[in-house]
């Protein structure tokens, strides 16, 4: 008795590309992970920081708060136009 095997598809050919860039993150869920529609910046959290990164640039802001002990970041949300950023921490 032979095993069931599905025939093989032949393959279908494809557009070569290069891969520009990889983009590595540390959120655990879409809550950390904010953009705007209107321009190249997204936001996410790395524990206590908020980092703002422009792809078009490639450049980064960090925005961590100083004022005390900084605790970890749940969620980042960006307004629709990109002026503001709101991050709320885990309790």
């Amino acid at each position: 008795m032979k095993p069931n095997r599905k025939p093989k598809k032949p393959q279908t050919p494809y557009s070569k590309f290069d891969l520009e860039e990889i983009i590595g993150l540390t959120v655990t869920n879409a809550n950390g992970l904010g953009c705007s529609k209107f321009d190249s910046k997204f936001a996410y959290t790395a524990g206590c920081v908020v980092v703002l990164y422009d792809v078009d640039l490639g450049t980064q802001l960090h925005f961590v708060v100083s004022s005390r002990l900084p605790k970890p970041l749940g969620c980042v949300a960006v307004s629709h136009d990109g002026t503001y950023i709101a991050a709320g921490e885990v309790d």
